[in-house]
């Protein structure tokens, strides 16, 4: 049967949204559970710590499970706290979701204790 190649066309463009839509969702279904809410720098560096190494040679390189993925913190914006931690634990500022600042009201950052001005997703790179 040949339907010609508009109708091929169409097909194809349906069933590349379809998948499209079908990988973003698994994406986003990941990231939600892979972020966690952590509220001091002992809890993260303890998540950290636990993690297998990419050299670890049980290391299966999926995220479930065995990386503890990416932690959503409250934050007060310092460079040189963030280099303590970065050389402390390896773990570096991501971004500062744009849909999580209003979590930051009233928290303190979960490092140095000071009000937090952000809300920050911090992770270590594997």
């Amino acid at each position: 049967l040949d339907a010609g190649p508009e109708a091929f066309a169409d097909e194809m463009v349906q069933l590349l949204e379809s998948m499209q839509s079908e990988l973003f969702q698994a994406a986003q279904t990941k990231l939600y559970h892979n972020t966690h809410r952590i509220d001091s720098y002992e809890d993260m560096k303890a998540k950290l710590l636990a993690a297998p190494s990419n050299n670890d040679e049980n290391h299966s390189g999926d995220t479930d499970g065995d990386i503890p993925g990416f932690f959503l913190v409250p934050w007060y914006d310092d460079a040189e706290n963030e280099a303590l931690i970065k050389a402390d634990c390896k773990a570096t500022i991501r971004c500062f979701p744009f849909d999580s600042q209003h979590l930051a009201e009233g928290l303190n950052c979960f490092y140095s204790g000071r009000p937090a001005t952000h809300m920050a997703i911090f992770a270590r790179a594997f």
